[in-house]
């Protein structure tokens, strides 16, 4: 074999290698929004408000925050919100006029909290919240929030 054979081969592995990676980064980026469309619009609001919040006390880039959220973990992002965040829940109120206000509480490891606050139509609830108040008839319901890489212990 000649140098040249040689090097055209290396050269084609090459190119093989970057295409696989960005085909793999794109199918990646695909199953994210993928993800995204799936939740309900309280649960991306719920994803956009703690991005918010943990951008507040991490000092991070709040879209990278997001993106991790939403099932994408980004390694320099999920180490610190590991360490951050002590306790998430979300709180789901029925209100008189037929709506739901969802609080989301965040506790963070140095004793501090933060929370938001929307009012939703009842449609806009995730299935199992709204099976809950139909079910038990309560006027609240309280879900406890987990990283989406991570699992309830």
């Amino acid at each position: 074999m000649t140098i040249t054979s040689i090097s055209s081969i290396l050269f084609a592995l090459l190119v093989f290698y970057v295409a696989l990676k960005l085909l793999r980064r794109r199918e990646k980026r695909e199953a994210v929004r993928q993800h995204r469309r799936e939740r309900s619009e309280v649960e991306r609001w719920l994803d956009d408000a703690l991005s918010r919040e943990l951008s507040r006390k991490l000092s991070l880039e709040r879209d990278l925050l997001l993106r991790a959220l939403e099932g994408a973990p980004e390694p320099e992002a999920v180490g610190p919100m590991e360490e951050a965040v002590r306790e998430m829940q979300a709180k789901y109120v029925w209100r008189p006029d037929g709506s739901v206000e969802v609080l989301l509480d965040v506790s963070f490891e140095d004793g501090t909290s933060a929370s938001a606050n929307r009012i939703f139509p009842r449609s806009a609830m995730p299935a199992a919240v709204r099976d809950e108040f139909t079910r038990t008839g309560a006027p609240s319901v309280l879900r406890p929030l987990h990283f989406p890489w991570s699992t309830p212990e």
